[in-house]
């Protein structure tokens, strides 16, 4: 949408005035007009959902002109409803954008998903059998790791084995052997023969999100 709008030089739908940037258009529109964006491109450039034909709500530019549904609920219902070559042909371009802008050569983390609002991984697993599958057809560098042991959760663990929890740690995990003091570095150790160098930082969503982020990221 953005090359749309430079091809049609910016133009004001209120007034006719043309502009050579987007912030000026922006600044234009609430200086002289008064208008919010979200107004302005709701009633101007009204985008429909795919699977509603109900209008998209305006939040911001780019989130605007690349969503095709209203919410995550409703790309789901879509892709329950629609042909599944549909489906996997729309996942693959909007994948593909997000790849080309962040000019990357290795398949998008789990996060990366979630926070550019992308399919999440069973969506990919419906479609493509799996996630790694789905980014390595694509020619792209798959970063996860395979499944888990089948015996990880059930395994014993040694009777030497202690784990270090850190005296700050608000509500702490509990283990069967573990035992609290303070660590340097993170929330969680190991002991003795077992350290190595390895330290789990446990995090909030919103925390592990808001370090995932912007110049962070």
């Amino acid at each position: 949408m953005r090359s749309l709008m430079s091809q049609n030089n910016l133009n004001c739908k209120v007034c006719g005035k043309d502009f050579t940037s987007l912030r000026g258009l922006h600044i234009h529109l609430s200086r002289v007009h008064d208008l919010s964006l979200k107004d302005y491109y709701e009633n101007y450039y009204p985008r429909l959902s795919r699977l509603s034909q109900k209008k998209i709500l305006f939040k911001n530019y780019d989130q605007y002109f690349e969503s095709e549904f209203r919410d995550s609920k409703e790309f789901h219902e879509w892709c329950d409803a629609a042909k599944s070559k549909e489906v996997s042909e729309y996942i693959k371009k909007v994948y593909q954008k997000r790849v080309q802008i962040k000019k990357s050569l290795n398949g998008l983390s789990h996060i990366e998903l979630e926070l550019a609002n992308l399919p999440s991984i069973d969506i990919y697993k419906k479609f493509f059998k799996s996630y790694s599958e789905f980014s390595e057809s694509l020619g792209l560098k798959s970063n996860f790791y395979k499944n888990l042991p089948a015996d990880f959760w059930t395994k014993k663990i040694p009777d030497d084995f202690k784990i270090f929890i850190d005296t700050r740690e608000q509500k702490p995990i509990e283990f069967n052997n573990s035992q609290k003091l303070k660590l340097d570095f993170g929330d969680y150790s190991a002991s003795s023969k077992y350290y190595n160098y390895t330290f789990i930082d446990r995090k909030s969503e919103a925390d592990f999100k808001s370090t995932m982020s912007g110049k962070n990221f």
